[in-house]
């Protein structure tokens, strides 16, 4: 499960969740420190092993990534 939130210092980032073991942890910041990436406001599609999304990173405009779930590697 992919979602956006905020642990309330890095604003709000890219996070997942692990039903199997009820871990959750934040996947990236893409917009460092206590600004807000939003990623998924726009639009968010899982196609394959690949999640698409629309991220804020604070100086390009919101913008498509992906991220490969299968290895968590991001690309803008």
């Amino acid at each position: 499960l992919y979602f956006s939130a905020s642990d309330g210092s890095s604003g709000r980032e890219l996070w997942a969740h692990d039903i199997s073991n009820s871990s959750t942890w934040r996947v990236a910041d893409i917009n460092s420190g206590a600004s807000d990436s939003s990623p998924g406001y726009y639009m968010a599609i899982l196609v394959g092993d690949t999640l698409y999304f629309n991220a804020y990173d604070g100086s390009s405009g919101y913008e498509l990534w992906a991220m490969d779930i299968e290895h968590s590697i991001i690309y803008d």
